[in-house]
């Protein structure tokens, strides 16, 4: 079965790449699609796209077979981008494209294409902007766990709260009903007998797997 999904995710990044991006390549390796070789950055202003590329940056994409349950970790080989977070560039030498979970719970289309066309693109040009003016073009979340708590804040529509936002996270995580719970607004009465429609409405926003994965990447920077 995960030979199947590997062929299968092989040909979509091989789909896609030919069309958007055909200076890369994509094989099987050690259990994982890889994708390397030569990111062409080109503008996003439609009027601006005859113009040709404006910037590429050698890269290396792993993506597990269960796509888009595995964030694909990205890499920037031999280029001139500095190792830190004001460049986006986590510890371990990988890329900070986007916050996974954040990204998923607020786009409907996490496909292979939406991926390439949205957070890497985004990201590559990014860092060109970077690198020629100093400036990140982009909203820039705070890096490790600040970030997290910011951005999930905002997705929850909560109060910046640790302690909430990983309540709410156990709540969303769960499947319907857990009405006897008690209420996250803290008004100490059960959820079947306070804000249940506003959580089931986040639910909805908020699919269970999601949340799940919320909850895993909070609790990875809380028990550090």
């Amino acid at each position: 079965m995960r030979e199947f999904r590997l062929q299968r995710l092989l040909r979509t990044v091989r789909s896609v790449i030919a069309f958007v991006q055909p200076r890369l390549s994509a094989s099987i390796k050690n259990g994982n699609v890889i994708v390397e070789g030569r990111f062409v950055v080109t503008p996003t202003l439609a009027e601006h796209t005859s113009d040709g590329a404006i910037a590429e940056f050698s890269i290396l994409v792993v993506l597990a077979s269960s796509y888009p349950n595995i964030e694909p970790r990205v890499s920037a080989p031999g280029n001139n981008i500095p190792q830190t977070p004001a460049h986006h560039m986590n510890d371990d030498g990988s890329c900070c494209v986007v916050i996974w979970e954040e990204w998923l719970a607020t786009n409907e289309d996490n496909s292979i294409q939406a991926y390439f066309d949205g957070p890497l693109k985004n990201y590559f040009l990014g860092q060109h902007i970077k690198l020629a003016t100093g400036n990140w073009p982009f909203g820039e979340r705070n890096h490790g766990k600040e970030g997290i708590l910011d951005a999930f804040a905002e997705i929850l529509d909560c109060a910046r709260n640790e302690k909430k936002i990983e309540y709410l996270l156990r709540i969303l995580s769960k499947d319907w009903p857990r009405g006897h719970w008690i209420c996250p607004c803290k008004s100490g009465q059960i959820i079947r007998k306070c804000c249940v429609v506003d959580l089931k409405t986040l639910s909805e926003k908020i699919p269970s797997k999601i949340a799940q994965k919320m909850l895993s990447r909070l609790r990875s920077y809380i028990l550090k």
